[in-house]
């Protein structure tokens, strides 16, 4: 069974979740989140999942909101563990695909599709060219 951990700064977890679940239904439920708020300290939840993964045989994957802060600094330790696994970047494009993978057992080749998908995913425009223009 795999494990995935939505963590970040504030409710963005929370919401991605929330939101994730609109799309998709029930599949979502199945996410876990860790929301640190001011005043909490994440080496106090990396503890606690080290704890939690040293009791169970599952594979767990914590997407975090992003590289370097310090939800993914303190939950990054937990990666020496064969069973644990850290994507940085959360957006839905991710998370939609990593559930979707869930289904049929998440291994590394199928993560790093969802990263490479999810970084695709994100575009820039600005203005609109001529001959879209005129198909409105």
């Amino acid at each position: 069974m795999s494990t995935i951990i939505l963590a970040s700064h504030g409710e963005l977890a929370k919401g991605m979740k929330d939101s994730v679940q609109m799309i998709i239904g029930a599949p979502a439920a199945s996410l876990e989140v860790f929301c640190l708020y001011p005043g909490m300290n994440p080496e106090d939840y990396a503890k606690a999942m080290k704890a939690r993964i040293e009791q169970d045989n599952d594979d767990y994957l914590f997407v975090c909101d992003i590289l370097g802060g310090s939800v993914y600094t303190a939950l990054s330790q937990l990666s020496v563990h064969p069973r644990v696994s850290i994507c940085s970047g959360m957006n839905m494009n991710l998370v939609l695909s990593l559930l979707i993978t869930q289904q049929c057992g998440l291994k590394e080749e199928q993560i790093l599709t969802a990263v490479q998908e999810a970084k695709e995913g994100i575009t820039y425009q600005n203005g609109i060219k001529q001959e879209e223009a005129e198909d409105f």
